[in-house]
Formats: C-alpha cells, structure tokens, sequence
C-alpha cells in the first residue's frame, strides 16, 4: 500500500509565473526554476521580485492541494476534511498560529530574500545588482537554495506550536515522548521538508 511519504516524495509540481517567462518544478526531491529564452536577462529586479513572489505563492498553493490529495488517500478523507478545517478547539487553534507564522530564508550567496506569512503574502527582494552581477545559472542556484532555508524556518518555527498542540490532546502522552526524546536525544516530531 503507497504511504503518504511516498506519495509527496512522487510530488512533480510545475508552474509558470504570471507572465510565463518563468517555469519552475517542485519534485520529490528537488526544486528548479527556468527561463524562457532571454527572459534573465530582460528582467529588472523589481519585475523579477514579483513574478517570483507569484510563482512561490503557486508553488505552496499546489503543493499543499498535493498534501491534501495524498491524506485523503493513504490516511482517508477524515484526516484530510480535519488538515483543511479543524473541528476541535486545539486543532483551530493550531491552523490559525500556522496561518500567522512569519518564516523567510535568504540565499547561499545572500543575493535573493523571500518572506511570507502563512505562505501567504509572499515578498522577495534581491540584492541591487544582482541580475547584473550574476548569470542565469547562478542566479538559479541562488533560488534553489531558498527552499531549504524557508522550509527549515517554517519547522524551527512550527515544532513549539506542535508540542503545544500534541501536549494540549493527550498531555501524558505528551510528557512520555518528550521523556524519551530527553533519553535518546533527538526531536520528538519529524517534519520532513518539501525539496
């Protein structure tokens, strides 16, 4: 029976900016962005910050309808209906504080900033100068490093507002993991990223 790690490591998301010179992937594994024949380098940066922001809020917007796509299937429909609208108070609770979370990332090379709230309300800017400083290959690399950096915000920011909403349901059940997690070092929650 497919897993629904399997089934969002099978993830194959491709989008395209709003003025479709920009196509970017979403995989399994990975995440790749592409121009349209000259389309680097007939971009000023404030037009390459918004099409980006775009293309990133397309991106999350797919990417969480393939998270509800593989709940439904390998976890049924319950637990996806719950992840869209929570019926207990914990669990709304929970979703409106993820809503509200402020998580950004900036490049390797620090040319490219993103931020947004509740992946939401994307903003990026980029260093002045950097389509002039860096070639299309590189300034790719520059973009493909933001997942991480974003992601692992997200969960450094996420796991408190985990902990509370796993202590707040079964409060003893709570304290016996952190208990061992304490023993065995480690986090009590694994969130694995999308790549």
């Amino acid at each position: 029976m497919e897993t629904y790690g399997d089934m969002m490591r099978r993830l194959d998301l491709r989008v395209s900016s709003p003025d479709n010179r920009i196509r970017a992937r979403m995989h399994g594994d990975g995440f790749d962005i592409k121009f349209n024949g000259r389309g680097y380098r007939e971009y000023t940066e404030p037009a390459m910050e918004g099409q980006l922001a775009a293309l990133f809020q397309l991106l999350w917007v797919g990417r969480r309808k393939a998270d509800l796509m593989a709940k439904a299937k390998t976890m049924g429909e319950e637990v996806a209906a719950e992840s869209r609208n929570p019926s207990s108070l914990a669990g709304k609770e929970l979703f409106a504080q993820r809503q509200r979370l402020e998580v950004g990332g900036t490049s390797s090379g620090g040319h490219v900033k993103v931020g947004c709230v509740g992946f939401r309300d994307w903003k990026v800017s980029l260093k002045r100068g950097t389509l002039d400083e860096l070639s299309e290959d590189e300034f790719r690399a520059e973009v493909r490093s933001l997942a991480s950096a974003v992601m692992g915000d997200y969960h450094h920011k996420l796991q408190p507002l985990l902990d509370e909403y796993q202590r707040r349901l079964d409060p003893e059940a709570f304290r016996r993991t952190k208990d061992l997690v304490r023993e065995h070092g480690g986090s009590s929650w694994k969130v694995s990223a999308a790549r």
